[in-house]
């Protein structure tokens, strides 16, 4: 089937957001929104987005792709927890809107925006299903100053800016340690947050992992205690999907799930 995209600006609170609508020739009832994790690049892997919203599109789905505030073509202000629900609900708001004709909506989400996508979903009848690949926690929020930068720690500049920042090299290796502990522990919580989300969606769910994820099984232990026929697994990909087979396969994946209810 043949589709067409559109180039749409679109209103989030004072801002705008940036986003390409593809449209199919004969669209179906049911639509699908990708959100994309905070700090995801639209190439090399990422172009998963763009690969996978034009599969959707030939299977007769509507796909609305969005850069979130502070990320992307959108406007810069955002990135500050639960920013993304309110990117998610304008972003929403527009696809029906685009799609009048459109009866429900599926979110797909990378990375960290799962657990997003997932608290979202139980709030609005319309969504009706979620895929959700590489689910990770939240990123966390950025570190002041120098310490915002990637660190090298053998950059003596980087030393040097570093404690000029911080006022002592001691309290900058203290703030290093408790980052490490933060985003440690924010890992290792995400997929519990994403499943405690996701009992107030009673819609369908596809997860997306790498084969080797240690997340695979603890999904697993969820789709059995819901048994309820409306979840999947796929647990091939590689959580990276860097090579072209990675990104077919998952981008085949989720179009055949979309619509086989």
């Amino acid at each position: 089937m043949r589709s067409v995209q559109h180039a749409l600006r679109f209103a989030c609170q004072e801002g705008n957001l940036i986003g390409v609508l593809d449209v199919p020739e004969r669209p179906l009832s049911r639509g699908v929104l990708m959100v994309c994790g905070a700090h995801a690049c639209r190439s090399g892997p990422h172009r998963l987005h763009t690969l996978t919203a034009r599969l959707l599109a030939t299977r007769g789905l509507a796909v609305l792709r969005f850069d979130a505030r502070g990320h992307g073509d959108s406007d810069s202000e955002g990135g500050a927890p639960g920013a993304l629900q309110i990117d998610i609900t304008a972003a929403m708001k527009e696809l029906f809107m685009q799609m009048p004709e459109m009866k429900e909506s599926v979110i797909w989400a990378l990375g960290d925006a799962a657990t997003a996508a997932a608290l979202y979903a139980g709030s609005d009848e319309r969504v009706t299903g979620l895929v959700l690949l590489n689910p990770r926690a939240e990123a966390a929020a950025p570190l002041p100053g120098a310490l915002a930068q990637p660190v090298r720690v053998a950059e003596l500049p980087l030393w040097r800016a570093l404690n000029a920042n911080s006022g002592s090299l001691r309290q900058t290796l203290a703030l290093l340690r408790e980052q490490a502990r933060t985003a440690e522990a924010a890992a290792a919580a995400g997929p519990h947050r994403l499943l405690g989300c996701l009992e107030c969606f009673d819609g369908h769910v596809l997860f997306v992992v790498g084969r080797n994820d240690p997340a695979a099984a603890l999904f697993n232990a969820y789709l059995a205690q819901r048994a309820d026929g409306q979840c999947a697994l796929v647990a091939d990909a590689d959580p990276t999907f860097a090579a072209r087979a990675w990104r077919d396969q998952a981008a085949e994946a989720c179009a055949a799930w979309c619509i086989s209810w």
